[in-house]
């Protein structure tokens, strides 16, 4: 591949990373002011999440991380608090479950234990599902299908995440012995 294509991919990495976070600020702006409809949030969610398995494709597809590439990670953590936040608002859950979550994930990310951090995110991931269901279960089956059809076409990534999530836990039975 092309020394030029490859940095056009780069590129395109790095600007799918930073619109998540443009797109989590839209929904935190959402939860604070009380604005923005269940189904505008859920899509601007969606596509947030889409530009997660993108930006991570076409940076394996370049070779190379790009710049950006340290802040994935901070920016998922945003992007679900965001969510938690919105949640919030629409008077799911207590304002202490997204701080708790936001807290708890940076503390981890910043110790590195990178499986409680998976843990936890797909927790509160699932809160904004039973949020969701409860809310609408027309929406709740719309996310579920987009969930599968996201898994299927990024296996080969859901695969290395769960290799990720179980070698975490592998990790620290060795350390206990």
């Amino acid at each position: 591949m092309g020394e030029a294509i490859r940095a056009s991919l780069t590129n395109w990495a790095d600007l799918l990373t930073f619109s998540r976070l443009l797109l989590a600020l839209f929904i935190l702006f959402f939860a604070l002011t009380g604005n923005g409809s269940p189904d505008l949030v859920l899509l601007i969610y969606i596509a947030a999440w889409t530009t997660d398995n993108l930006d991570g494709y076409l940076a394996r597809k370049s070779g190379q991380e790009g710049r950006l590439a340290n802040y994935d990670l901070p920016f998922d953590i945003f992007l679900i608090a965001s969510g938690l936040a919105y949640l919030v608002s629409e008077g799911f859950y207590s304002p202490w479950v997204p701080l708790i979550y936001f807290v708890a994930a940076l503390l981890l990310m910043f110790y590195d234990l990178r499986t409680p951090l998976m843990t936890l995110s797909f927790i509160a991931i699932l809160l904004s599902y039973r949020a969701l269901l409860r809310l609408d279960g027309r929406l709740a089956f719309y996310t579920l299908i987009w969930a599968l059809v996201i898994a299927i076409v990024n296996r080969k990534g859901l695969a290395r995440q769960i290799r990720l999530y179980l070698a975490g836990f592998k990790r620290r039975e060795e350390d206990e012995t």
